[in-house]
């Protein structure tokens, strides 16, 4: 009676210990994919935003080499969509799972295998991303020794929507560089001159590289995203 009782309790014990660490695998697999279900989200948002913004920069490169320069207000047009969207990752519950070494939880062999190399391939994504984003950023900066983006902002805004800056001073930004109410006469910007300068076009291209950069590892995100998210739900339904 008492080694059956002994071997009654560890086989309590064991059963025990098992239930108790598919229900932590269980709660990693939904954190884990809550992750990733934020993060595919997150490609389809702000990476949407950047596919509707990013061709602009393309025309103003390619305005370049044709043989008759775009009408200026389809330059100005294209300037003012050259700002950029970045990706940011949830990678919290797969970090966990590698740095405590619960990643062994996980019983099936193709998800355990997977998920460390993910969060690498991630977390070399999200460093490539931000290296175009930093080479977009220095390129920007260029460009407005050369094209004042306030004043070509002003250029665009009808006198109503300068004047409506007074009329809600409260809600103005303190440190906005727009004036209140009608500007200072300026001539026009010659952007096809300006555009189709050497020294602009180079800085463009360089802009435009960056954007394809940060582009491709978009792409890569998703794809690694959606296969791991495809593991995590067949683990679930077994």
């Amino acid at each position: 009676m008492i080694v059956v009782s002994i071997l009654l309790a560890f086989a309590i014990d064991a059963w025990w210990d098992s239930a108790q660490e598919r229900s932590k695998e269980d709660s990693y697999l939904r954190q884990l994919a809550s992750d990733l279900e934020s993060t595919l989200a997150n490609i389809e948002r702000f990476g949407g935003r950047a596919d509707a913004i990013d061709p602009a920069v393309a025309r103003l490169v390619q305005s370049y080499y044709e043989a008759e320069p775009p009408s200026r207000d389809s330059l100005a047009e294209w300037l003012s969509d050259t700002g950029y969207w970045v990706v940011q990752p949830r990678l919290g519950t797969a970090e966990a799972l590698v740095t405590t070494g619960d990643l062994t939880l996980i019983r099936d062999d193709s998800l355990r295998t997977f998920i460390p190399n993910y969060l690498t391939n991630m977390t070399a994504f999200e460093s490539f991303e931000a290296a175009g984003e930093q080479r977009y950023r220095e390129a920007s900066s260029r460009l407005a020794t050369h094209i004042d983006p306030v004043r070509m902002r002003l250029e665009t805004m009808s006198p109503a929507a300068r004047d409506s800056l007074s009329d809600f001073p409260g809600e103005r930004d303190a440190l906005s560089p727009l004036p209140v109410g009608v500007p200072r006469t300026m001539p026009p910007l010659d952007l096809q001159t300006i555009v189709r300068g050497p020294e602009v076009h180079s800085i463009l291209l360089q802009m435009l590289q960056a954007k394809r950069q940060m582009k491709a590892y978009r792409t890569l995100m998703r794809t690694e995203s959606e296969t791991l998210i495809g593991l995590v739900h067949s683990a679930q339904a077994r």
